[in-house]
């Protein structure tokens, strides 16, 4: 959508609010000066869902004056903000006209009354909530709506423009935390987003930006407006004039180092899809790498299994765990060993991470590359000055005594995988375990082999006085 400026369906012209509905993901947009809404199906068809289509404006019911932001819902319902008729319509689906739930349609202060209405969002019961620009408030409005008797109440602000936590100026921008029962509001003019707690003694928080003071460094907004929460309570908002989009992690008051790397690292290693800038940035404010999530991931654990590659360098040189244990026990290398990530392997090997190390079924990293199929990977060990190091470990079901005749049943080990799921690589560690002296034709020719891995379960009793021996089951 957006072919160029005009008013043929997929064109626009100063597009501004968008909404997406999540069950039926039609994109909305208010094509402010089309004084239309427009909206887009997953196929690809465009309709117009509010206003006229031709883009001809007006203050009757049927048009629309410079549509700012939308709400809709899985009927195709739509609620907009009419910022230049001073009210909020709702338009059914396929409607020829919408009706008015919020303002009378006049500019002014009183509270059935709109002067530039901005913003708008919804809670779960339908009322509305609505950024009244110029008035300086966020007004609530009831689902059911009376022209006579309706009005909206102040829910945030309302104390005139200012730079204080209690006051608001020009607010652009509106969130609703409903389960929380906190508003975040943009302040362009004071270049600052609060929080304000809806609870009648609730706290007003000065949440991101300096106010008054605008700027581009990491602590400061100029002209915010958008605002957007994620499922972890990252804020996302809008830096108009700085051109970029800012994230402020909760307790981040003011984005000066405060920011995790992070409580809850998949939001780092997914959700930046390896934006390694980003998580340069991150450290550099003064992100902590050994921080843990609920499961004990560490930021390293999720760029390996990512195969965030430098993601992964930068938090090696930034002195990572690397050997730390998830809740599952597997380490970062075993992580990266699971999913076939050969190089991020080699990374990892190379910056020594400890190829001995064993996770909850007992498997070495080595191991958990070879049952899940990934040949470049088992290379990689293989090919690494560690290899003999990788191959000494084993699983044993039964155990029948202590001592070095001791006769084992099911017992595995690395090499026996080999065998079994990849017998070239095995060849490789036979032909490695066999050393030549002189050539066939000399008296004094000789093998020499090593039987550590060749016959595999008289080294046991060796591995078991390792810290790192198998695991009992």
């Amino acid at each position: 959508m957006g072919n160029g400026y005009g008013t043929d369906p997929d064109q626009l012209q100063f597009p501004d609010g968008l909404f997406i509905e999540p069950k039926t993901q039609i994109l909305y947009v208010a094509d402010v000066s089309n004084n239309r809404v427009q909206k887009r199906y997953p196929n690809g068809e465009i309709k117009t869902a509010a206003g006229q289509s031709n883009g001809a404006g007006g203050s009757t019911s049927d048009k629309l004056d410079g549509p700012r932001d939308i709400f809709a819902d899985e009927n195709e319902n739509v609620f907009v903000v009419d910022e230049g008729n001073q009210r909020v319509q709702f338009w059914t689906k396929d409607a020829k006209s919408g009706k008015t739930v919020a303002g009378n349609g006049t500019r002014g202060s009183a509270l059935n009354e709109f002067s530039y209405p901005f913003r708008l969002a919804l809670d779960s019961k339908k009322n509305i909530f609505v950024a009244d620009l110029q008035n300086q408030r966020i007004t609530r409005w009831p689902s059911t709506y009376d022209p006579k008797k309706s009005v909206g109440t102040t829910v945030a602000g309302g104390n005139g423009a200012g730079l204080n936590p209690y006051q608001l100026y020009n607010p652009t921008g509106l969130y609703l935390d409903e389960p929380n029962h906190i508003l975040y509001i943009s302040n362009e003019e004071s270049h600052s987003v609060i929080q304000w707690d809806m609870e009648p003694y609730g706290n007003r928080n000065i949440y991101a930006g300096i106010p008054g003071r605008p700027g581009n460094s990491p602590a400061q907004l100029s002209s915010p407006q958008g605002l957007i929460l994620d499922k972890y309570g990252n804020l996302y908002i809008t830096d108009c004039d700085n051109n970029r989009i800012q994230m402020f992690c909760p307790n981040a008051v003011y984005g000066e180092g405060k920011i995790k790397l992070i409580k809850r690292k998949r939001k780092i290693i997914s959700l930046f899809k390896g934006h390694y800038e980003i998580v340069q940035l991150l450290i550099d404010q003064g992100a902590n790498v050994w921080s843990c999530d609920m499961n004990e991931s560490t930021p390293l654990h999720e760029a390996s299994e990512h195969n965030r590659y430098r993601c992964v360098e930068i938090l090696l040189h930034h002195h990572a765990p690397i050997n730390q244990f998830d809740g599952k026990h597997n380490t970062p290398l075993h992580r990266a060993s699971q999913y076939g990530h050969w190089k991020i392997v080699r990374l990892l090997l190379n910056y020594n991470a400890d190829v001995r190390l064993t996770n909850c079924d007992g498997y070495n990293s080595l191991e958990v590359a070879i049952l899940n199929n990934h040949q470049l990977t088992v290379h990689e060990f293989l090919n690494h000055k560690t290899w003999t190091k990788s191959l000494r470990n084993a699983q044993v079901q039964m155990m029948l005594n202590n001592n070095i005749n001791s006769v084992y049943e099911n017992l595995s080990t690395p090499l026996r995988k080999l065998i079994r799921y990849m017998p070239n690589e095995a060849d490789e560690v036979f032909t490695r375990s066999m050393i030549e002296i002189g050539s066939s034709e000399d008296y004094s020719y000789k093998i020499i082999f090593n039987y550590e891995f060749l016959e595999d379960q008289f080294s046991i009793f060796k591995w078991k006085q390792s810290k790192y021996y198998f695991n009992k089951t």
